[in-house]
C-alpha cells in the first residue's frame, strides 16, 4: 500500500515538474512578454521551446513567430529573413509553416523592389508545394515579378499555366490582364488585345474591367484601328476613374486622325488598299 502511494506521489511530482515549463505555459509567457514589448526575452522563450520541445506544435508556431517579431515589432528586415530561412529549412516538407516562411521572405523582397530574390522564393514554393491550394497564387506572383524584370516570356509562361490549370482561380482575371500587359510591352498588340478581350468578355464584374477596356483601346490605337479605339474611349468617359485622361486621349486621337487625313491625296485610305492598321501583323 505504501509502495503504491509512493509511486503515485512520484508520478504526480514528475507531472507537476513537467507542467512547470510545459510548452503551453511557455507560450503564454511569451505572449505576456510580447504585450510588455520585451521582444528579446520573448524570442528567447521561443528558442527554448524549439530546443526543449522540438516536435511540439508550440515549437513550430514559435519558430515562425520569431520571424514575425523581427519583421513587424523590431522592423529588422535582415534578421526576419534569416529567421524565416531557418523555419523553411527546419520544417521543410513537414507543415504549412515552412511554406508560410517562404511566402514571408518573398513578400519582404517584393516590398523592397528585389524582384529577382522574390522570384527565387516563388520558384522554391512551386517546387515544394505538394497540393494546389496556393499554386495559382504563387504563379500569379511569380509572373508579376518576371514582368517587373522584363522577362516577358517567363511571365507569360507562368500566366498561361495559371489560366490553363486553374480556370476557377481568384487570380484568373488578373492573369488575363497581366498577360495582355506583357504582350503590349513586347509590341505584340494583337495578342494583347486578345488577352484583354478574354477578361472583358468573361469577367464583367472584375475590378480590372475598366483597365482592360482602356488598355484594349491603347492596343487598338497602336494598331491604327483609330475608330475602334475612339469608340471605346468615348464609352469610358462616364465610367473611368480619371475622365480627364480619357478626354485627353480622345482629343489627341481626333487630332491625329485629322492630321493623317489632311496629309493624304484625295480619296486615298490612310492605311493602304487593305484599310488595316500598319501594326496589325506586328509580332
Amino acid at each position: 500500500m505504501i509502495r503504491n502511494t509512493l509511486g503515485l506521489f512520484l508520478a504526480l511530482f514528475l507531472f507537476l515538474a513537467c507542467q512547470k515549463d510545459s510548452p503551453h505555459k511557455e507560450l503564454l509567457r511569451a505572449e505576456r512578454l510580447h504585450n510588455e514589448k520585451r521582444y528579446a526575452e520573448e524570442i528567447e522563450v521561443y528558442r527554448f521551446l524549439m530546443d526543449r520541445y522540438p516536435q511540439s506544435a508550440e515549437a513550430v508556431a514559435g519558430s515562425l513567430r520569431i520571424g514575425e517579431i523581427y519583421q513587424y515589432s523590431l522592423a529588422d528586415r535582415d534578421q526576419a529573413l534569416k529567421a524565416y530561412a531557418e523555419v523553411a529549412e527546419r520544417w521543410k516538407g513537414k507543415g504549412r509553416e515552412a511554406l508560410t516562411a517562404l511566402e514571408r521572405r518573398a513578400s519582404l523582397f517584393e516590398a523592397e523592389g528585389d524582384s529577382l530574390s522574390a522570384i527565387g522564393e516563388y520558384e522554391r514554393l512551386l517546387s515544394q508545394r505538394s497540393d494546389s491550394s496556393r499554386t495559382d497564387y504563387y504563379l500569379y506572383q511569380l509572373s508579376s515579378c518576371y514582368l517587373k524584370t522584363q522577362e516577358y516570356a517567363k511571365s507569360q509562361s507562368a500566366l498561361v499555366r495559371l489560366i490553363k490549370d486553374f480556370p476557377k482561380s481568384d487570380w484568373i482575371d488578373g492573369a488575363w490582364l497581366d498577360l495582355g500587359e506583357s504582350f503590349f510591352l513586347q509590341n505584340r498588340f494583337d495578342k494583347a488585345l486578345e488577352a484583354y478581350q478574354q477578361l472583358i468578355s468573361n469577367f464583367p464584374k472584375s475590378p480590372y474591367l475598366l483597365r482592360a477596356r482602356f488598355s484594349s483601346a491603347l492596343a487598338l490605337e497602336e494598331m491604327a484601328e483609330w475608330d475602334k479605339a475612339l469608340k471605346i474611349y468615348e464609352e469610358l468617359l462616364s465610367t473611368y476613374p480619371n475622365p480627364k485622361m480619357i478626354e485627353l486621349k480622345i482629343d489627341k486621337l481626333k487630332e491625329r486622325q485629322k492630321n493623317m487625313k489632311a496629309d493624304l491625296p484625295k480619296g486615298q485610305s490612310p492605311f493602304g488598299s487593305t484599310g488595316r492598321g500598319r501594326f496589325r501583323n506586328r509580332k
